[in-house]
């Protein structure tokens, strides 16, 4: 099952593909360079984490203001952990970020905000570490091994370049472990790297001893969107005059909080989320019976007298007639999926083509 807690939301500072596709890197509304980056993860985890350095606050704090931080921060939609390098919770790292915070230029984010305040919001809402390093480094041995001698490509692929980076992205996965972030959505630089070792371990018939990698969360919404030609939250908030309050109001709608628990219950690992979505269909009971009795028996009748009292010509009154009935087939289907209390994820879509218009 895909992780129910917590998404990672990787370097915030850096701008993500997708953002750089969109925009070309360039864009009038400079919060978009981080909802491209987390937007997804709010609908995919009931958690979304947060590296807590300076360059990421920076661009976190030039997104979104203090209070709605603080608001989901109340409920629990994002945490922060701490950075590997950041001497804990010595007082340094408070002057650091502190120091960072003061050089920034206070017209460019929303509100004027201390350093101090942002380093007690973290300090307050960090996750615990809860695995040491002893047991963390038999982990790094075993992946080590695999990235080292995976025999998958050329002796040359072991590049200066590829071992910082594959160094770093080790770095990276320790942070979250030390917080109990043992499965989580990686950005795309540590997944390459894990990736690589997953290949190494099938061919050598192996696992490694703790599973650290959920891939597909992170295209998981795109795909289920391009399936039905729906369009994807950021091309939404790229069209918004307020892409922040935009993205607040649909992650924290009741459609999304639905669309959440059924990708949760559904979607496994390897499990495409079009296969779920026909899976899911194709459960649901037929409701054609249903909604004909339902037009037959009141639906047609109510809407027939609706187009007599409106006009006096027959035939556009009975036009006017069928249309109602039209749309009350529509409304019919998506008020038996509630009655009977299963989920229809066409739902999402018919929500996200309205916030579109």
């Amino acid at each position: 099952m895909i992780p129910k807690i917590t998404g990672f939301a990787g370097d915030l500072f850096v701008p993500s593909k997708q953002y750089l596709k969109l925009t070309g890197g360039v864009s009038d509304k400079p919060e978009l360079k981080v909802l491209a980056t987390i937007a997804d993860l709010f609908l995919v985890h009931d958690n979304v984490s947060i590296r807590a350095d300076a360059w990421t606050l920076q661009e976190l704090y030039g997104c979104f203001t203090k209070d709605e931080l603080a608001e989901m921060l109340e409920n629990k939609r994002i945490s922060f952990y701490l950075p590997l390098y950041q001497n804990g919770y010595k007082q340094d790292w408070l002057n650091n970020i502190e120091k960072h915070f003061s050089k920034f230029p206070k017209h460019v984010l929303k509100e004027n905000i201390s350093g101090k305040i942002i380093a007690k919001q973290i300090s307050d809402n960090l996750l615990q570490p809860t695995v040491t390093d002893n047991k963390f480094s038999i982990f790094e041995n075993e992946i080590k091994d695999l990235f080292y001698n995976h025999g998958i490509q050329r002796e040359s692929f072991f590049t200066m370049d590829v071992q910082i980076g594959f160094n770093q992205a080790i770095d990276k996965i320790r942070e979250l472990w030390n917080c109990g972030l043992l499965s989580t959505t990686f950005d795309e630089e540590v997944l390459y790297y894990l990736n690589v070792c997953d290949k190494a371990s099938f061919l050598r018939e192996s696992k490694l001893s703790t599973p650290v990698l959920n891939s597909g969360s992170g295209q998981m919404i795109d795909k289920l969107h391009s399936y039905k030609n729906c369009p994807s939250l950021i091309n939404v908030l790229m069209a918004s005059s307020d892409p922040t309050k935009k993205m607040i109001d649909i992650v924290n709608s009741h459609e999304a909080s639905d669309l959440r628990k059924w990708l949760q219950e559904n979607i496994e690992k390897d499990v495409d989320v079009r296969d779920a979505y026909e899976t899911t269909l194709s459960k649901l009971p037929s409701k054609n019976q249903w909604i004909d009795w339902l037009r037959f028996g009141g639906v047609s009748v109510v809407t027939t007298i609706m187009g007599t009292m409106l006009t006096a010509d027959p035939t556009l009154g009975f036009l006017i007639g069928t249309a109602g009935g039209a749309i009350d087939k529509i409304y019919g289907s998506s008020a038996i999926d509630e009655t009977m209390e299963q989920y229809n994820p066409e739902a999402w879509f018919g929500f996200m083509k309205n916030q579109a218009t």
